[in-house]
């Protein structure tokens, strides 16, 4: 699980190969997704990163779950709580102009 900390962002591009370009940023104006702050989605961790988990909510962006917004708890490793490919429930608490999708985890425990 090191490895996925240290390269995170290799772990979203291969998901997401447009992701951090203007071109992502320009999709996403184009075809934003029809989601509102407090809907339930769900998704499935893509990349773990010290500060928190990147998820695929299925609609071809991805978002992020802050470890402030998660279950993980001190003396918690976030690398022990949720893995990549582990799904998680989530409401969406952010939806930004230039492709965020900031989420709160609902149940607390990745399945």
């Amino acid at each position: 699980m090191a490895g996925d900390l240290r390269d995170w962002r290799g772990l979203i591009q291969e998901r997401f190969p447009d992701w951090g370009t203007e071109a992502y940023r320009t999709r996403w104006l184009q075809e934003t997704p029809e989601l509102h702050v407090g809907q339930s989605i769900s998704g499935t961790v893509v990349a773990v990163a010290h500060f928190g988990f990147w998820l695929d909510i299925g609609l071809e962006f991805v978002a992020l779950l802050l470890i402030t917004k998660s279950g993980v708890e001190p003396p918690m490793q976030i690398e022990d709580y949720a893995q990549v490919g582990d799904s998680m429930d989530c409401l969406v608490d952010v939806v930004g102009p230039n492709a965020e999708v900031g989420v709160r985890e609902v149940d607390c425990v990745a399945k």
